[in-house]
């Protein structure tokens, strides 16, 4: 929040980055209730095809676990649809976001763990955190099904070949303690 003049007044404003298909507009918004500010915040925050964080969540979320000072509890897996934008021309913008929203919802009912942050950073690029993960076996092993899964996945009527890539980073702490 801040003080904007406006027309000779002082006026209590909010500032709230909407992301655009293409990048971020900064909207300033004065007089306006604290319900239609959170509105305006969830807008900001999340994902508008699948309603998941976005990646102005994720990195809030990261700069707290940044400050955790036991990284290694972190495991982050990133998942990317390969030649999106190919997909999005064959089928598509409105296909091309219903595939989007399916892929969101099979992560968040299948994705092996309970203790999990699911992020839609970009429109083809989902990030997983996990917590206190003991072993990546049941990860390796559900990344392998979904992308085996998607690769020959029917979408009205046809079958489209969908590539899905994944990366597994665990954070580590740079200097251990004795």
């Amino acid at each position: 929040e801040g003080v904007l003049e406006v027309d000779g007044e002082l006026v209590i404003t909010t500032f709230i980055p909407l992301k655009a298909r293409y990048g971020y507009v900064l909207v300033a918004l004065t007089g306006i209730t604290t319900n239609e500010s959170m509105e305006y915040q969830n807008i900001a925050l999340y994902n508008e095809v699948t309603n998941l964080p976005n990646l102005e969540s994720f990195l809030k979320y990261m700069e707290g676990v940044l400050e955790n000072p036991d990284l290694s509890e972190y495991t982050i897996l990133g998942s990317n649809i390969i030649d999106f934008k190919n997909v999005n021309n064959l089928i598509g913008e409105s296909q091309a976001d219903e595939l989007v929203k399916d892929i969101a919802s099979y992560i968040k009912e299948t994705v092996p763990f309970k203790d999990v942050k699911i992020f839609n950073t970009k429109i083809d690029n989902f990030v997983i955190v996990f917590k206190g993960l003991k072993s990546m076996d049941a990860i390796i092993k559900w990344a392998n099904e979904t992308v085996n899964l998607y690769r020959q996945r029917n979408t009205n009527k046809n079958i489209l070949a969908i590539d899905l890539k994944f990366g597994i980073l665990n954070l580590e702490n740079e200097h251990k303690s004795l």
